[in-house]
């Protein structure tokens, strides 16, 4: 069939790409293969750019974009159910559940946040069709009223409460503990051993950050690992660092490198300008710590990806705290879900309202109903990839 070797195309590039960015770390290519394969929502989550080319009529479905979903600013770019999350703000004393990863950030059409964020809640296992459509609706419903210049009066559902009760329990002992001992990160599957090159580009990349960032308390780094999270972001350059201020006060903060965007979306600034700048406009605030830096270019060898400016990786840095949390969508009831994607949807609507969002003529109901179509084909798309990924690896 023709669209079964356009599928098996798809899944040889991602698997020629991922060969590129982690043949040096087999580790995180095994990691990458099982978060992949473990469901579709999984595969949606790292695999940016085969949705971006469905979306821009070089993939496998044409015609998914909606132009007549007016509206460009500031998105995302990566909108999906579980890039939502609680962080620190600026000031250090507000806890939030907000968007809370932007690697993806640029400016493009507000649809594609949005067909992102449903197309993610139609790959919810925990639900059948009949309810995952009509929650994919209201998820649009939510960020038309959070993206209207009035009060959307939405407040968060129980399953993002528990979180916050639980995370404002932490104290800086729990995120220290597992991970660090004596001075020193606890090598695991989570954080992995740099060189000692590698360690002293991450120090004094570091030092540079903090200068600027914290001019008032005086940051020594005294080790670095690199750290294995995320999804999509495996490969990049992403370095755990452990600081000390006044030579006793223990502290983590990650560096993680920024790269083109999924889209090829062509940016005139530096990448991590672009996600520093994105972040602050569509949170209205900054991440607790949040800053930006430059890697050593001695560190190209290492093939992270990004890397590809003579000035080595640019990249975004924050203070980890014990507060930086998520909810796992595949760890949640039905019930939660359908409390749970409405918001979502509010919280996207908010974001783009604080990053300038004119509100113009409003989405016609067939221009709402065109994106939620638009949405089923997307995720119909990411399904049969996803088993022909599963086929393939097995």
């Amino acid at each position: 069939m023709k669209l079964t070797r356009r599928l098996e195309k798809t899944i040889a590039r991602i698997a020629r790409d991922d060969a590129a960015r982690l043949d040096d770390h087999p580790l995180l290519h095994t990691r990458r293969v099982q978060k992949l394969a473990a469901s579709p929502l999984g595969f949606l989550r790292g695999t940016a750019p085969f949705f971006f080319a469905l979306l821009r009529g070089r993939g496998e479905v044409s015609g998914l974009d909606v132009p007549a979903a007016k509206g460009k600013g500031w998105i995302v770019g990566d909108a999906h159910l579980e890039n939502f999350g609680l962080f620190r703000t600026e000031s250090g004393k507000d806890v939030r559940f907000d968007l809370n990863d932007f690697d993806e950030v640029t400016v493009g059409p507000h649809r594609w946040d949005v067909l992102r964020l449903l197309t993610s809640t139609l790959l919810v296992d925990a639900l059948p069709p009949s309810q995952a459509v009509p929650l994919a609706r209201a998820a649009l419903a939510g960020y038309l009223a959070g993206r209207a210049d009035v009060d959307d009066g939405a407040s968060p559902p129980d399953c993002v409460l528990q979180l916050l009760a639980r995370a404002r329990a932490r104290k800086v002992g729990d995120l220290l503990e597992g991970r660090v001992e004596e001075g020193h990160f606890l090598l695991s599957t989570r954080y992995l051993a740099l060189s000692k090159r590698e360690r002293q580009a991450a120090f004094e990349a570091f030092s540079r950050y903090a200068e600027l960032a914290s001019p008032d308390a005086f940051w020594e780094p005294v080790d670095a690992a690199l750290r294995v999270a995320g999804n999509g972001s495996l490969g990049t350059y992403r370095v755990a660092l452990l600081a000390r201020r006044s030579g006793k006060h223990e502290r983590l903060f990650e560096m993680k490198g920024c790269s083109v965007h999924s889209a090829a979306i062509p940016a005139p600034i530096v990448a991590s300008d672009r996600v520093a700048s994105g972040t602050r406009a569509l949170l209205g605030t900054s991440p607790f710590g949040f800053g930006t830096t430059t890697v050593d270019a001695g560190l190209r060898a290492r093939k992270f990806d990004g890397d590809r400016e003579r000035t080595g990786p640019s990249c975004v840095v924050r203070r980890l705290t014990p507060q930086d949390d998520k909810l796992t969508v595949s760890a949640l009831s039905a019930r939660e879900v359908l409390d749970l994607a409405p918001y979502l949807g509010v919280l996207l609507g908010r974001a783009h309202r604080r990053a300038g969002a004119k509100t113009g003529t409003p989405w016609s109901d067939s221009v709402q109903h065109a994106l939620v179509a638009s949405s089923i084909e997307l995720a119909a798309a990411h399904r049969a990839a996803h088993g022909h990924y599963v086929h393939r690896k097995g």
